[in-house]
């Protein structure tokens, strides 16, 4: 919780569509980030699909409920 702002990482890895930084990232700070945000940024269904296998990761701080959004963009 040091008031860092990772916007613009999450902006970068949902732009490159890298479903591994950006779970490794959820997963290191993701009481940092807005995951209902981020999920409304997510648009691609590449990218969904990479998160969707690393729901292990990116557990921690996404709940099912939010899991599921996600998935349903597919």
């Amino acid at each position: 919780n040091s008031g860092l702002n990772f916007d613009s990482i999450v902006d970068y890895f949902i732009k490159v569509k890298d479903g591994y930084y950006l779970g490794e990232l959820i997963s290191a700070v993701g009481e940092c980030l807005d995951i209902d945000n981020i999920i409304d940024k997510i648009q691609d269904k590449e990218l969904i699909e990479d998160l969707k296998t690393r729901k292990a990761v990116i557990s921690c701080y996404v709940s099912d409920e939010q899991f599921n959004r996600l998935i349903s963009k597919i």
